[in-house]
């Protein structure tokens, strides 16, 4: 569940996001959609960023679990020998 300062970043770049597509599809140069727009070029350009930068958060977040393993130890060896073993995950992970 998001807390309140995640939904407000969320409808804020939901905002952005339909400010630049509004820029793009103006087929007007940026610098001039802003100023007809009242955004400061600066801005816009900072906004880009700052979105580029969180789906890049996000797409790491998800890219990044961490995945629980057992270690099966091959009958007939002892814990001195050195062994390749046998990886599983276990029974109650859920993969994608």
């Amino acid at each position: 569940m998001m807390t309140t300062k995640e939904e407000k970043r969320e409808l804020l770049h939901r905002k952005w996001e339909e400010q630049i597509a509004e820029c793009e599809s103006s087929n007007m140069p940026v610098k001039e959609w802003c100023a007809v727009n009242g955004v400061n070029l600066n801005t816009f350009y900072a906004r880009i960023s700052a979105l580029k930068k969180d789906k890049l958060k996000q797409s790491v977040q998800q890219t990044q679990e961490i995945v629980s393993l057992s270690v099966i130890q091959e009958s007939g060896t002892t814990n001195s020998e050195t062994v390749v073993p046998k990886v599983r995950p276990k029974e109650n992970d859920v993969y994608r």
